[in-house]
């Protein structure tokens, strides 16, 4: 059985480790502007999507030279508009989605 005065140690280096954690997590989820890969994973789409949605028009962004920038409130409003929280293609993909299967690579012994 651990000590009682070691068990506390640990669970206040954990508390101070679960606090810095949630500082780190309401921060990036307090930040506006995100970039493409940020606002893939917000969306829960790929970078790629998010690209070509942009170039189409469909989402709102703003370049800075070769950057782009998406900013969190416009995305939200826009399938907010749309009676959705995600593009329409990608609750269907999620649904149908198929994980790929692993293929052995071929070994050559000497």
């Amino acid at each position: 059985m651990s000590d009682p005065l070691t068990v506390l140690a640990e669970l206040q280096i954990e508390v101070v480790r679960l606090a810095a954690r949630v500082d780190e997590l309401e921060r990036e989820s307090s930040k506006r502007w995100l970039t493409v890969d940020e606002a893939a994973a917000y969306l829960g789409i790929t970078a790629k999507a998010v690209r070509r949605r942009a170039d189409r028009g469909r989402l709102p962004v703003i370049r800075d030279g070769g950057r782009v920038y998406l900013d969190r409130d416009a995305l939200d409003a826009t399938f907010a508009a749309k009676g959705s929280t995600l593009p329409a293609t990608t609750q269907m993909a999620a649904a149908t989605r198929k994980r790929p299967t692993a293929r052995p690579q071929e070994v050559t012994l000497p």
